[in-house]
């Protein structure tokens, strides 16, 4: 099937390259804003893990500057720039711009699918922010970033994947050479020195690119719906219903399957709207599910997923039911983060400097 589909992966592949090379050689303009701005973003259609870095970086330098993250909203039914509050659903939104909202403290979060036409709002605000992170923007080239991550996944790093749609690449892996940082997520947590060489030596980095190696980290406790935490350790005594719609779940439920006494999974695409009848199939699926094993059940969903299970009519439905939220942030290989978070800083230090 890939092979067939080769010949429009080509026409795609003319296309990307005739848009690159027309911001390289200034006939597509790129716009340069009197801020720091950060972008981070992947070559492939989604499912490297953007979303939990950008939280990362937000809360880390929050606590020194005034953080904004633009997104594009994937998935809202709004349109043009919108500031994010949590009152807002996810189909206003977005199910990620939503989740930063609630996760981050003393973060601004907007979403805007023209990003030079977000950033320039960002800063007519009356108090502007002093860095931008923009989420899922290393395509979105009108925006000349200060600094720019890219996140390629471990189990399908770019250099081995091919263009869409015989592949899942957005543009060719010559686009790396863009990037400021590569990171490879979604590493084995024990991902030892040997493999990480193999891979530094595939990526072929420039001289000033710096690669960081990452593993997903799922949070301890889990938070029930009321607010109140469970421990993790809970699920080793339990039987659990795993709701997801997220790219890439199978690293979430091979988790999951390792930690629970039985699964059972509901696996929805990658930013699926849930409906009321799709948690009124759930619900009676998990009465059923609960039913036929003794001992404690829970319903366990990402903070991502319940971001779009927010509605008010989806919460009636859901209320009767044990629900569980695991939270996913990356964690770095020692040293990584720190490297990564501080070079991040110094970029943004030194354009505050000069500016």
């Amino acid at each position: 099937m890939r092979k067939l589909l080769w010949p429009l992966s080509w026409v795609y592949g003319v296309a990307v390259y005739l848009r690159n090379m027309g911001f390289g050689l200034g006939l597509l303009k790129q716009v340069d804003f009197p801020v720091p701005v950060v972008v981070i973003g992947n070559l492939s259609a989604g499912g490297t893990g953007k979303s939990p870095l950008v939280q990362l970086l937000a809360r880390t330098l929050s606590k020194e500057f005034k953080v904004a993250i633009l997104s594009r909203g994937y998935g809202r039914s709004t349109k043009g720039f919108r500031m994010v509050s949590k009152k807002d659903a996810a189909r206003q939104s977005g199910d990620e711009p939503l989740q930063y909202v609630h996760t981050l403290e003393n973060v601004i979060v907007a979403v805007c699918e023209d990003r030079v036409e977000g950033i320039r709002r960002l800063l007519a605000e009356g108090s502007p922010p002093d860095v931008i992170l923009l989420d899922d923007a290393f395509q979105h080239r009108y925006v000349k970033p200060g600094y720019a991550i890219l996140l390629t996944e471990f189990s399908q790093p770019y250099y081995s994947d091919s263009l869409l749609p015989s592949g899942n690449l957005r543009e060719p892996a010559a686009g790396a050479k863009r990037a400021d940082a590569i990171v490879v997520t979604k590493c084995p947590p024990q991902v030892n020195v040997e493999e990480r060489q193999k891979i530094r030596e595939e990526l072929k980095p420039l001289q000033h690119q710096q690669i960081y190696f990452s593993y997903i980290h799922y949070r301890d406790p889990l938070q029930r719906t009321d607010g109140t935490h469970l421990p993790l350790e809970i699920l080793k005594k339990s039987k659990v219903m795993l709701l997801c719609g997220i790219a890439n779940p199978q690293g979430l439920m091979d988790f999951v399957s390792s930690k629970a006494i039985a699964v059972e999974t509901c696996v929805f695409p990658d930013h699926h709207p849930y409906s009321v009848g799709d948690i009124i199939k759930l619900k009676n699926r998990f009465i059923s599910f609960a039913s036929s094993h003794t001992g404690p059940s829970f319903l366990l969903t990402t903070r991502k997923d319940y971001m779009r299970l927010l509605n008010p009519e989806l919460q009636h439905l859901l209320k009767e039911l044990p629900l569980l939220i695991l939270d996913i942030e990356p964690a770095f290989i020692p040293s990584d983060q720190t490297s990564l978070q501080d070079t991040v800083r110094n970029y943004i230090m030194g354009f505050r400097k000069n500016h």
